[in-house]
């Protein structure tokens, strides 16, 4: 405080005149913009989960070993910054709420490699990460 009495031209021993605004430190900007963010990240999952229970009757979500993927240095803040857990936990109560059926597969569960025919069942054993799409090997849909 006394350095911000200095910025403004007082004494630091004087008394501080009233109604006198002492200019804001860094600090509490950086404070400041870092409780903005939090409540924009609540803001935007509850309105997103809302949204998914509310318009659907039923959700599909992944169990994903976050702490996993937390290993990976170069992805970890964003992975933290996203509250994967904080959403689930939101799905969840939701779900309940609106009466949506919340479905969780498992995170070994091959979604990505099983072929979106319905009822068909054919797996992709060879898929690598290049492989955005690709055809299912039975041949037989109609």
């Amino acid at each position: 405080m006394p350095a911000a009495k200095v910025q403004i031209g007082l004494a630091p021993q004087d008394p501080l005149p009233k109604d006198t605004r002492l200019p804001r430190s860094q600090n509490w900007e950086k404070a400041k913009n870092h409780v903005a963010r939090t409540h924009l990240r609540q803001d935007v999952l509850h309105k997103t989960s809302t949204r998914l229970c509310c318009e659907t009757q039923a959700v599909g979500i992944e169990t994903l070993s976050v702490q996993r993927m937390m290993a990976n240095h170069r992805l970890a803040r964003s992975i933290a910054d996203q509250g994967f857990g904080r959403f689930f936990a939101m799905l969840q109560y939701k779900a309940d709420r609106y009466g949506t059926q919340l479905i969780e597969a498992d995170r070994w569960f091959p979604s990505s490699k099983l072929c979106s025919t319905p009822g068909c069942g054919y797996v992709k054993k060879d898929l690598t990460l290049k492989d955005r799409a690709w055809t299912c090997g039975l041949w037989n849909h109609a």
